[in-house]
């Protein structure tokens, strides 16, 4: 799926060129372009993980840690639904949730993992899904559209 794979969490921002270039070096993805050769004819469940999902995997769990919780382990098959969705909605330019049957964070326009954490954990539902103790699992991404917006995607089971 050449147009979607990498990274989601929900956000829309305005553009400007050091926020994108702050963020491909994080490992954001821009809509439409495609992955090198070798990622491209990789396995799908030998998908590469990207340093944005670890640290939004980070940001997660030390959240969760700070209520008690335990960590969340990264489900490689949740992980691609959610950069699948998550490359959708960049592709689209819509924030949307997925058909999937899971708990689902969606947001559009944030410019970085602090600030989508922060819209997350002051939203009632997003924070239950991010406190939720019966989770045990999730696949997160974020994705950039080709007109500089940024979407993220977490999904628990």
């Amino acid at each position: 799926m050449k147009n979607a794979c990498i990274l989601c969490l929900l956000v829309i921002f305005t553009t400007n060129t050091s926020f994108a270039a702050r963020h491909n070096r994080g490992g954001l993805r821009k809509s439409g372009t495609t992955q090198s050769a070798a990622s491209q004819n990789a396995p799908i469940d030998k998908a590469p993980t990207y340093k944005v999902e670890h640290q939004l995997l980070r940001a997660l769990n030390t959240i969760r840690q700070q209520y008690g919780l335990r960590a969340l382990v990264l489900d490689r098959n949740i992980l691609l639904r959610a950069r699948r969705h998550c490359g959708w909605m960049a592709n689209a330019r819509q924030m949307v949730h997925s058909a999937d049957r899971c708990a689902e964070n969606i947001a559009q326009g944030q410019p970085d993992i602090d600030a989508v954490m922060n819209a997350w954990m002051n939203s009632n539902g997003h924070r239950a899904n991010i406190l939720n103790p019966n989770y045990t699992k999730v696949g997160l991404s974020a994705y950039v559209s080709d007109n500089g917006s940024p979407f993220w995607c977490q999904q628990f089971e």
